[in-house]
């Protein structure tokens, strides 16, 4: 198990310990023929972030500063994925093989599909994969393709479009669900998802047959809170509750109030993991 980033402070004679938020790695056959209703739960030390336990009560304890990867080497397995939002917000990426599952799924796409897998036969900068499939989409005319996420409002108005279930959205994920085959249903992600395979299978041969890997994240169970203000920050010591979201999103309470008095909101992973935090247990 990956505890995370373990930080430790004295206080009185009883020792502190700071985590980092992690998702336990999932190896790729977890995926092989798809996976609906995906869901994995967070970690924080060694505290489990289920859906069905509520908030979680922490404060924070210091700022993570994030590494940038290392390029990709020859020979390393790189798996090559696209995310669906909507058909106009699909995000291309590429992972290496221990992360690939965790790695989409903390991202919330309505789908995730890994459209191919391979073994670099020389050594790829990080981001070439992803530069060289957005290059392809625009030669094709396919539209905008990302290489970062939509924005958090974004993400949020795609999932309560699911969860309210009358949306075009939820009916297209329901269809995707039953029939097990996302690239029959969602033409735009079909589309990117070939460009990204033709792409990958240039620099490697495939190690598994085209886009075999998918997942659905499971369905929150009510609608979604508005997003996190950008002019909250987290400090030190402040304590804060936090309680997740089956489909990778996070919901946040703070002391600290909006215009409206609002103080709970939707932040993503990608947010809290700039964070360790200590728990605080309920008396």
């Amino acid at each position: 198990m990956n505890l995370g980033e373990l930080n430790g402070s004295f206080k009185g004679s009883e020792l502190i310990h700071a985590y980092t938020l992690q998702f336990p790695q999932k190896p790729l056959y977890t995926l092989q023929g798809g996976h609906a209703s995906f869901s994995l739960a967070p970690l924080l030390g060694y505290f489990v972030m289920s859906p069905d336990k509520g908030w979680l009560r922490v404060k924070v304890s210091k700022v993570v500063k994030g590494e940038r990867p290392d390029d990709f080497d020859e020979e390393e397995i790189v798996c090559v994925y696209v995310l669906y939002y909507d058909n106009e917000n699909i995000k291309v990426g590429t992972s290496r093989l221990g992360n690939v599952v965790n790695r989409i799924y903390s991202q919330a796409p309505l789908v995730g599909v890994i459209a191919s897998v391979i073994q670099p036969n020389k050594k790829l900068p990080l981001e070439h994969l992803e530069k060289e499939i957005i290059k392809q989409t625009n030669k094709r005319k396919l539209g905008t393709v990302l290489r970062t996420k939509p924005n958090l409002n974004k993400i949020i108005d795609s999932w309560n479009n699911v969860i309210n279930g009358k949306s075009e959205l939820h009916k297209k994920l329901e269809e995707t669900k039953r029939t097990m085959m996302p690239l029959n249903v969602l033409e735009r992600l079909a589309e990117i998802s070939k460009v990204a395979w033709e792409v990958a299978c240039k620099y490697g041969d495939p190690l598994y047959g085209y886009a075999s890997h998918w997942l659905i994240p499971q369905y929150p169970k009510g609608q979604l809170p508005p997003p996190l203000p950008t002019h909250i920050k987290l400090k030190e010591g402040q304590e804060i509750y936090l309680k997740f979201h089956p489909n990778g999103l996070f919901s946040i309470r703070t002391s600290q109030l909006t215009l409206d008095g609002g103080n709970e909101f939707t932040c993503d992973f990608g947010f809290l993991s700039k964070y360790s935090y200590e728990v605080i247990p309920y008396e």
